[in-house]
């Protein structure tokens, strides 16, 4: 038992020492088909690549949403990652944190990009809009359409609130799988459909923000 317990111990250790730790965002593994899904290398799953997504982005609350002079501005890009190239990248990363930029991987592929401009944000249907027929299918080769390729939303934000007087920047970037959870089935998946870029600022002035269809 003390043996066991020992190699145990330094197996433990080990991993430590040499792991890699990434600071890719928290959906990317909410995306997953669960904490324990294993990844089927380089799997050829071309049904899992719909024709186009849509990208939908939205400001669900500002506290000087009503005030004049209160103003919105978004700017995104939306790149594919293959599967190969992704994870040549993570396994050649330093140890320590890392915050991944869509310029690690110099493959991508650009679907889509585009800037948001608002000065009306008085209700929640003037702080969204829905950017509709991207393209995914047809930019992505053949032979990249495995499971496991990503989507990268690179985005950057500039928000006045006017109530506040404050500004607020950010930029960042959300990770997903090319495919979501089929709510059908258990452990299926589907194509996934669509991505949100969505930003809430506080009462504070305090701007969080989330690429999940319903943010708690």
């Amino acid at each position: 038992m003390k043996t066991r317990i020992s190699l145990f111990l330094i197996s433990l250790f080990l991993i430590l020492l040499s792991g890699k730790i990434i600071s890719i965002t928290a959906q990317d593994r909410k995306n997953a088909l669960g904490s324990t899904t294993m990844r089927e290398s380089n799997l050829y799953a071309p049904d899992l690549y719909s024709e186009t997504i849509k990208l939908k982005v939205s400001l669900s609350s500002l506290p000087g949403a009503a005030a004049k002079g209160s103003t919105w501005e978004t700017s995104y890009q939306i790149y594919f990652i293959a599967e190969s190239e992704y994870y040549g990248v993570i396994d050649h990363l330093p140890p320590g944190g890392h915050n991944l930029q869509a310029e690690d991987f110099p493959n991508r592929v650009l679907l889509g990009e585009g800037r948001i401009k608002k000065d009306d944000l008085s209700s929640p249907q003037t702080r969204a809009e829905v950017l509709d027929g991207i393209s995914l299918r047809s930019k992505v080769p053949e032979h990249n359409r495995t499971k496991f390729g990503r989507l990268i939303t690179a985005y950057s934000v500039k928000i006045y609130d006017a109530q506040l007087k404050l500004p607020i920047y950010h930029s960042g970037v959300f990770v997903t799988y090319v495919f979501e959870k089929a709510p059908s089935e258990a452990g299926a998946a589907t194509a996934r459909l669509t991505l949100y870029l969505g930003f809430t600022v506080t009462p504070s002035g305090q701007l969080t923000y989330s690429q999940l269809a319903n943010p708690r």
